[in-house]
């Protein structure tokens, strides 16, 4: 696992070690299973007797917009974690 060096105090914690360890196991987890569910409203809510009622147009968007909450905010700091991990373990 990454650890920058300002971590390397905190890594002596447990609960920030449980922390880093959710972060990095259970992000692709819940980004995965975000958009997988999102999908599905978005394709529920299409339907047409439903696109009638302003409350399901107000939920398309909902799942629009976590969609892209997961996409541009979660996945690329999870990416980034990733990748400095990896790159730390290349420099060894």
């Amino acid at each position: 696992m990454y650890v920058k060096p300002y971590e390397r105090d905190l890594m002596d914690v447990e609960a920030y070690r449980l922390h880093k360890l959710l972060y990095v196991y259970l992000s692709p987890v819940i980004v995965v299973v975000g958009i997988v569910g999102n999908a599905l409203s978005f394709i529920v809510l299409l339907q047409r007797p439903l696109r009638r009622v302003s409350t399901y147009c107000y939920l398309i968007v909902l799942a629009v917009a976590d969609t892209l909450v997961l996409t541009v905010g979660l996945l690329p700091k999870w990416i980034k974690q990733v990748f400095n991990a990896i790159r730390l373990l290349l420099t060894l």
